[in-house]
């Protein structure tokens, strides 16, 4: 996968765990979870495909999407229950504020760095260093 897009995904994956009460993550488990997103969205993409070209078509549609997640489990009435509610909660992380960009800045400073974390809450970009053990 492309270097520019896995980190995309990476950081949907964060802001993801993040969204979900996650304080931290090691590197491992975050590289974990966005290969599996990754894998997930190609099998996605890739079964929209054989939807389409079994239609004849060389474009996909809304038909195509839903078949396929039907497919794999997913109903419309299960995905509309999931945008009423969770993702309705979901989407207030997507919204940029100061302190959102302090605590996914947080996190993510604790996903790479491991256990040991100086940040300052009064900037706009909190410093992140790791502290070596002496």
């Amino acid at each position: 996968m492309e270097s520019g897009a896995f980190k995309l995904l990476e950081s949907a994956t964060q802001r993801t765990l993040h969204a979900h009460a996650f304080s931290r993550a090691s590197n491992q488990a975050s590289l974990v979870l966005t290969d599996l997103l990754s894998r997930y969205l190609v099998l996605l993409t890739s079964t929209c495909a054989k939807y389409a070209h079994h239609a004849g078509r060389t474009t996909l549609n809304a038909h195509d999407a839903l078949g396929t997640l039907e497919e794999l489990g997913v109903s419309v009435q299960e995905l509309n229950e999931y945008c009423a509610t969770e993702g309705k909660e979901l989407n207030r992380y997507a919204l940029y504020s100061i302190r959102r960009v302090e605590d996914l800045l947080e996190f993510k400073c604790m996903s790479c760095f491991g256990d040991v974390l100086i940040s300052s809450h009064f900037f706009f970009s909190p410093p992140c260093r790791r502290i070596e053990a002496g």
